[in-house]
């Protein structure tokens, strides 16, 4: 009762007592993992978490919760092997699967994770939710084009479905049909106004057909509903730039980058800015770090006078 009413300390307390009375009862060790877990004591949430699986070892569930509480502590590789033993002894779990090719997917493993989708589907050819996965993974791995095919089959399978509707419009865009994936989205924000990526979405579209003033009316409603969405902010001060409203994207940029500081591309884009308004002064520092971030910083650039 505690763990439902969110009062995570007080839940960890008795269900600590709990254990010390029973400790090879396995579901009292699990909960109080996690109790830990959602009181934001991860280190002793694994504890407990690894101390059920010893008393239930054959019990894919709590391989399953290790794993998301990994996940969370940006331990990816120990997640993956936590959701494949996991999945393995439940193999048509769309949500376990799911969730191993994300972590796959984030580690960089896009054939392995393709591998895992597509297995997805063979043994769940009717589930929406299955293709979806196949076809983000396919985003991830730039297979834009079959990207499109499954998750329009997805579409197929549950016209409802906003996620597999939403993933469809990300795919078309990659693929280089805007006016597809501007439909769909536009088709998404309708359903769910307060979509996020829908609107940033929408804003690339637009601003891939240079309607930069749509592209800002989107970027805006994306920051607005998200304020620390560093992503909407960069863009924003793209079509902002693109406008030549100069003042305002470099307050959208510098807003970006309070947020990312390590992203090269986007000092880049704010230096550019400077040296088009003959800052060299100002544009320096963002051309320097650019370039120790990685980003290939034109020679003209370094040496332009104004």
């Amino acid at each position: 009762a505690l763990l439902v009413a969110e009062r995570y300390e007080e839940a960890a307390e008795a269900l600590r007592q709990a254990v010390a009375l029973q400790p090879d009862q396995w579901e009292n060790v699990r909960d109080l993992g996690i109790a830990w877990q959602r009181a934001g004591q991860l280190e002793e949430a694994e504890w407990q978490m690894r101390r059920a699986i010893r008393l239930r070892p054959d019990e894919p569930a709590l391989r399953w919760d290790l794993g998301l509480l990994l996940v969370e502590r940006r331990e990816l590789a120990g997640a993956v092997d936590e959701f494949q033993v996991a999945l393995a002894a439940a193999p048509h779990s769309v949500t376990m699967r799911s969730a191993l090719v994300e972590s796959l997917t984030a580690l960089g493993r896009h054939e392995q994770a393709l591998e895992t989708a597509r297995e997805g589907c063979r043994l769940r050819p009717e589930s929406a939710r299955a293709h979806a996965v196949l076809g983000s993974a396919l985003v991830a791995s730039r297979k834009f084009q079959e990207a499109v095919e499954v998750l329009r089959r997805s579409c197929q399978l549950d016209p409802q479905r906003i996620e597999s509707r939403f993933a469809l419009a990300v795919a078309q865009l990659n693929a280089g049909q805007p006016e597809e994936a501007a439909a769909l989205l536009r088709d998404v924000i309708q359903q769910r106004p307060d979509h996020v990526q829908a609107h940033f979405q929408l804003g690339n579209a637009c601003y891939l057909r240079q309607d930069f003033e749509q592209a800002e009316s989107h970027y805006r409603r994306a920051v607005e509903l998200q304020p620390d969405f560093s992503d909407g902010w960069n863009n924003l001060g793209a079509a902002l730039h693109c406008q030549q409203r100069m003042s305002e994207a470099v307050a959208a940029y510098q807003r970006a980058l309070r947020l990312r500081p390590d992203q090269g591309a986007w000092h880049y884009n704010l230096a550019q800015l400077w040296l088009e308004q003959g800052q060299r002064a100002a544009a320096e520092p963002h051309l320097r770090r650019a370039r120790e971030l990685g980003v290939a910083v034109e020679a003209e650039d370094l040496q332009k006078k104004f």
